[in-house]
């Protein structure tokens, strides 16, 4: 396993990061500490996490943040971490009330911390944006954060390029590296734009790509294997959100990559990760959820292959992005 440094920080990471969306709603306390020391036992030391993950059950609260903080407590293993969480988010299902404000950005992280039973983040995401608030008052935010040792680094995860752009030029006129990466959604499997239904995601297209190949800004995407698109077209499961991902390129994807799947080289899943993994323009980390131990093992053993550059070049003549 080839560990990542992100780009202008100090943090090496595993290069699958562990996402504990469902902490709460799909495993409860006890399974997910066993996953977090599965995950660190294979070699893995990055997670993910975000103050609203959780909240969407009634009564339930932020548990994702909770049972991890629970099993940094009982486990001792917070510096054998690298833990990123995320706070900002819209309340509830109301995403169209933004929460982008010097106010919401600490009370979400002193609740953080204090949930996750840690004096620190090492990477603190704004979970999302509100164009019309000014960059300044939310970098300034974020910098005092870091002044005050609460985080180590803060990012960027559904902002546009464009206002990314405008908070790390302000950031550089204050003498500050800015974001130190990006949270969007990105797989091998291209997406159809009209058929997201959440339009405040920000998705990874040839703009943004060409943005961070110049910046070499870090990118962790979220539904890095697309809910399993390829794999369960291949086995003749259902699709999950068939209308973000039955298009063109990628049936034209998934004609090209079968023959080495039937050969039994790699699996769709492998395949998934590895092409996230050989970008070198930029650092990737795919951030991956499981429920179970099996699904686990199946990604991690991802990190110890490599995909030969005619795949590589074969996906790359094919991939158009976004729809």
């Amino acid at each position: 396993m080839n560990k990542v440094q992100l780009t202008n920080t100090d943090l090496v990471v595993s290069p699958i990061c562990l996402g504990t969306m469902h902490y709460g709603d799909q495993l409860n306390s006890e399974e997910s500490g066993r996953q977090l020391d599965e995950f660190l036992s294979c070699g893995g030391n990055f997670v993910d996490t975000a103050h609203v993950y959780g909240t969407w059950v009634p009564g339930l609260g932020s548990s994702s943040e909770e049972y991890i903080g629970k099993w940094f407590s009982s486990s001792g293993k917070r510096h054998s971490v690298v833990l990123s969480t995320k706070g900002a988010h819209p309340a509830g299902a109301h995403k169209e009330i933004k929460r982008v404000t010097p106010d919401a950005i600490n009370k979400d992280l002193e609740e953080s911390l204090k949930l996750l039973q840690t004096d620190y983040i090492d990477l603190y995401f704004l979970h999302r944006d509100d164009p019309d608030v000014p960059v300044e008052g939310i970098i300034d935010t974020l910098e005092k954060a870091v002044k005050d040792g609460k985080i180590r680094y803060y990012a960027a995860s559904n902002w546009s390029v464009e206002r990314i752009k405008e908070a790390d030029a302000y950031a550089a006129s204050i003498g500050s590296h800015g974001f130190a990466a990006n949270q969007l959604m990105f797989s091998l499997a291209d997406i159809t734009h009209s058929g997201v239904e959440d339009k405040t995601l920000e998705l990874m297209d040839e703009k943004t790509y060409a943005f961070h190949s110049k910046t070499k800004m870090s990118v962790l995407s979220f539904t890095s294997i697309a809910k399993g698109y390829f794999m369960k077209r291949y086995e003749g499961r259902k699709i999950t959100t068939p209308e973000v991902y039955d298009n063109e390129s990628n049936d034209e994807l998934y004609s090209f990559l079968l023959p080495y799947v039937e050969r039994g080289e790699y699996t769709f899943t492998e395949l998934s990760f590895l092409y996230e993994l050989a970008i070198k323009d930029f650092p990737v980390i795919p951030i991956a959820s499981f429920h179970n131990n099996i699904q686990l093992e199946n990604a991690v053993a991802a990190w110890d292959k490599t995909l030969p550059s005619e795949i590589m070049d074969g996906i790359k003549k094919i991939k158009k992005f976004v729809w």
